[in-house]
This record gives C-alpha cells, structure tokens and sequence, in this order.
C-alpha cells in the first residue's frame, strides 16, 4: 500500500510540474502608490484658491490659475505662466514669466523679460531688465532696471534710476 500512495504522490508530482494540472492561486493584491504633496505647493498646471493666502510658485515652465483674494504671491520659478484675480502683492524673482491679474496691490520684480498684464497696479518696482507692464493704471513707479516699459496711465510718481526705461499710456 506505501508503494502505491508513493507512486500516486509521484505521478501526481510529474504531472503538476509537466503543466497537465493546474493549480489555482490565489490572485496578488494590486500596488497602491500614494502620490503625495508635503510641502503643499501645486503642481503643473494646477488651479487653486488662494483666498487670504500666501503662495510660492516654483515649477518652472508650469501653469497656475489662482481664485479668490490672494495675499502676496511669490514666482521664483522660470516660463511661468499665471491667471489670477485680485493680489495684495507679486514678488517676481523668476525670468520669462507671463502674468494675467485683475489687480495688484504692489509689485516687485527683480527678474527679466517677463510679462504683466494688470487692471490696476499700487505701486511697481521694477529692478530686473526687459520687462513689460501692462495695466490701466498704475499709482506709482520705481524703475532700478534698464529697458522695461510700462504702459499705463501712471497717477502718481515715477522714479527712474535705470537707463532706457519706458513709460506710455
């Protein structure tokens, strides 16, 4: 009898190992990934409000749409583009970068060759190079770069300390 259960277990071995019996296993869980954002900065091409909020932009090349009544918004990033409403104040370090707000109460821009396109602006301080202004109006402007434009109806003082800056409206 031990020979006949050895050979069944045997035959039943080379028959599970030749593909000829199958066996069923259970299938293995799926891989959950978690994406996850620590430091709370958006990523491309994102819209976010930032109601009474500060915010950092950084992801070069990336696309923002900003909602609601923003505290001051600081772009260090490069070729960033940004659609916003109202902000209490944009800190433009970044080169490249493209701009669209309703209004802004104070702007400061170090960088170069960007682009603003504003209702109306507080007070601009434009210390990069090559960059461009446009805004109804604008109540006061302090150009320490060279060959930036503004073209606005400026209602309050301008000071050019820079060579070949622009103002029009």
């Amino acid at each position: 009898m031990t020979r006949l259960l050895a050979a069944a277990g045997i035959l039943g071995l080379t028959l599970a190992l030749s593909g000829c019996i199958t066996v069923n296993l259970p299938p293995k869980p799926p891989v959950v990934t978690e994406q996850q954002d620590d430091d709370d900065t958006p990523i491309a091409s994102s819209t976010q409000d930032c109601t009474d909020a500060d915010l950092s932009l950084t992801e070069s090349g990336a696309t923002y749409t900003l909602t609601g009544e923003c505290g001051t918004v600081t772009i260090t990033g490069n070729d960033i583009v940004l659609e916003a409403g109202n902000l209490e104040a944009l800190v433009l370090t970044g080169d490249r970068n493209d701009v669209d707000a309703a209004a802004v109460g104070r702007v400061d821009l170090t960088g170069n060759d960007n682009s603003l396109d504003v209702g109306t602006v507080g007070g601009a301080n434009l210390t990069g190079d090559r960059n461009d202004v446009d805004a109804d109006e604008v109540f006061a402007v302090t150009f320490d770069g060279n060959d930036n434009t503004v073209d606005a109806t400026v209602t309050g003082e301008i000071t050019d300390a820079g060579e070949r800056n622009l103002v029009s409206d």
